[in-house]
């Protein structure tokens, strides 16, 4: 399943909560979480009533955050799905979670075995140049993409615009990029075009991948 977003924004960490067959159970709940211990190595930020019904959970944060999160929440016996922004989208969030971490739905701007040569190739190359590093796991995420892309994305940018790079002109030079990228239509990405609207978020593919016995499979 793909669609097309301009931007997206979440919480730390929410929890919504709501019975869809009854208006007077619903609620949300948000737990804001700060620790004023840097070496605390244990608590939880969930505890959910066990008469309470609701729907679904929607998690904010890194997958290592996720993975604990959702770990705690199938110990209460919470069996609603979750679902999460990109910053989830780790391929150890499948893979840590095990079976607490199953079902749960995330958002991607890109998914290594996408069946396009372009990222065939790249996946390929990325992948033999990780392992090569000793990094794991070898395979390129969706931060190393849009790293790739950006970096393409102001080369030409700053050739179209002339970007002298000197001292005397960096502000001249900096407002040329701001405006190359603005004006920037259909630049073709690794995964898929990228431009930005109005408001200056960027506009491009966004696929949903869920997660399914130790690895994100893409949801048609």
């Amino acid at each position: 399943m793909k669609t097309t977003i301009a931007g997206l924004a979440m919480c730390f960490v929410t929890v919504s909560v709501g019975g869809a067959d009854s208006a007077k159970t619903d609620k949300t709940l948000v737990s804001w979480l700060t620790l004023a211990n840097t070496t605390q190595r244990g608590g939880s930020a969930l505890t959910i009533q066990r008469n309470d019904r609701f729907d679904g959970i929607v998690f904010g944060g890194n997958y290592q955050d996720g993975v604990t999160f959702i770990k705690e929440a199938r110990r209460q016996d919470v069996k609603q799905p979750m679902v999460a922004g990109n910053p989830l989208t780790h391929i150890n969030f499948p893979v840590q979670g095990g079976t607490a971490a199953e079902g749960g739905f995330c958002s991607a701007e890109f998914y290594y075995w996408m069946d396009k040569p372009s990222v065939q190739a790249f996946t390929k190359e990325f992948t033999e140049k990780a392992k090569a590093k000793g990094y794991e796991p070898p395979q390129p995420q969706q931060f190393d993409v849009n790293v790739y892309d950006s970096v393409f994305m102001l080369a030409r940018v700053m050739k179209e615009k002339g970007i002298t790079n000197k001292p005397a002109d960096l502000a001249e030079d900096r407002k040329k990029i701001m405006e190359g990228l603005v004006a920037m239509k259909g630049f073709q990405g690794l995964a898929s075009k990228i431009e930005f609207n109005e408001d200056g978020d960027a506009v491009k593919d966004v696929y949903v991948v869920k997660a399914h016995n130790g690895q994100w499979v893409l949801v048609d």
